[in-house]
């Protein structure tokens, strides 16, 4: 008890003295106030008016707010461009905001993608002022107090880009029938002699109302469109129009991807997309390249008339359901055929699924370890692909690992079939 006294009290004694400072510091502040306050009133009512004029000059300046302002915006600004699931769930894009602008697809393919190319331009160009006036509206921020030449680029080209765009966009390439215009001159290089790029626009305007016209995402920024003789990509700012007879499509890469927050089965590759490239077999025209999904190649590949070229780098990784097919494929092989007379062979209709194919399977009851098994009593309907796709499509997409062991129902009677009741059809003497 002592020892702490003794170590305590020097620490006490300056406490003490430091109190008795503070306080006699303390009354001459107060008595120097109050000299001040009677002296020269006039003189605190203009040191106080200065002292807030100064503190709203720092509110106007760039502070937290500011930042805070400028991270939404930007956020805000990248999911309207990319155009992502909520803003088009809200209808917040081009195509819906200007719909009356820009007319319908289906009435000119041509003229309502040289409007749109127009409007996404001048539209993604004033999210820069627009930004600058949001920091001047909501934060006060003096945007035109140019202090660094940084600043003072970006201000010049946030307004100097939307006008350049209404200048050549609205008012050259109208007033002047198109004229000048990226899409006008790319379908020039493919018109005739005695044909101007309006001829070639109608030619491709009659192509894309037909049935067989396919559409298929490359990505969420472009679209590409086949028809009977084009092929076309659809870009937010740009189209590129192509023949398919002066063409070439090159697949030179292939990379896979694994989804987040999906199972992945024995190491699947959920998706994988592919690089097609579009080489020109003539000097006018321009090479590009799109991106898609591995799924949609082989509807790109069955649409064209062009040469499809995949490079040996470029493999493609088959799905679940594909390497389930292969394996559905080797075991049906294995079980006894089903025996059909010559005759009646003739009488083997297309399958109905795919309608491309003859029918070459007919569900019998051949296991011997499950009840629930019947003996179906339809005729053949079905080619062993067909009847493998839908097997897999009846079954948990959760667990392939039971697919072969598990049971599917016919799809026109309904009756209960394992793998091993597919048989083959096999023509008897």
């Amino acid at each position: 008890m002592l020892e702490s006294l003794v170590v305590c009290a020097p620490a006490f004694a300056v406490w003490t003295t430091h109190i008795e400072l503070e306080q006699k510091n303390t009354k001459k502040i107060l008595d120097l106030v109050d000299l001040l306050s009677e002296a020269d009133l006039i003189s605190s009512d203009r040191l106080f008016n200065n002292f807030i004029a100064s503190r709203s000059s720092a509110s106007g300046s760039w502070n937290m707010s500011a930042s805070v302002f400028s991270i939404c915006y930007v956020a805000l600004a990248l999911r309207f461009v990319l155009r992502s699931k909520e803003f088009e769930s809200a209808g917040l894009t081009i195509e819906h905001l200007f719909d009356k602008l820009l007319g319908k697809e289906i009435d000119n393919f041509v003229l309502y993608h040289m409007r749109r190319t127009s409007v996404y331009q001048l539209v993604h160009s004033l999210l820069f002022s627009g930004y600058l006036l949001g920091l001047s509206y909501f934060q006060q921020v003096p945007i035109l107090e140019l202090t660094s030449i940084w600043w003072t680029a970006f201000v010049a080209f946030s307004f100097t880009l939307p006008l350049c765009i209404v200048v050549f966009s609205f008012l050259t390439w109208n007033y002047m029938d198109g004229v000048g215009h990226p899409l006008t001159t790319t379908l020039q290089k493919f018109a005739a002699a005695n044909q101007s790029w309006q001829d070639v626009a109608r030619l491709i305007n009659n192509e894309c109302m037909g049935l067989d016209t396919v559409r298929i995402q490359a990505g969420p920024l472009s679209t590409v469109v086949v028809t009977q003789n084009w092929l076309i990509e659809l870009c937010r700012y740009s189209v590129n129009v192509v023949r398919q007879d002066s063409i070439e499509l090159v697949v030179n890469r292939a990379d896979a991807y694994q989804r987040t927050g999906e199972r992945i089965a024995d190491g699947e590759v959920i998706v994988q997309f592919i690089n097609v490239e579009v080489c020109p077999l003539r000097p006018i025209v321009k090479p590009f390249a799109f991106r898609i999904n591995s799924i949609d190649f082989l509807e790109l590949q069955n649409s064209v008339h062009c040469r499809v070229t995949v490079l040996e780098g470029a493999r493609f990784r088959k799905t679940t359901t594909e390497r389930f097919l292969d394996v559905f494929i080797d075991t049906v092989n294995k079980n006894p055929p089903y025996e059909i007379p010559r005759n009646t062979a003739s009488e083997i209709e297309k399958c109905i699924g795919c309608l491309q194919v003859q029918a070459d399977v007919k569900l019998v009851k051949c296991c011997t370890q499950s009840e629930q098994c019947v003996n179906c009593m339809c005729r053949p309907l079905w080619c062993i692909e067909c009847m493998g796709k839908w097997f897999a499509s009846r079954q948990d997409q959760e667990a392939p690992e039971t697919w072969l062991s598990s049971t599917c129902t016919c799809p026109i009677c309904r009756s209960v079939f394992c793998i091993l009741d597919v048989c083959r059809l096999k023509i008897g003497n």
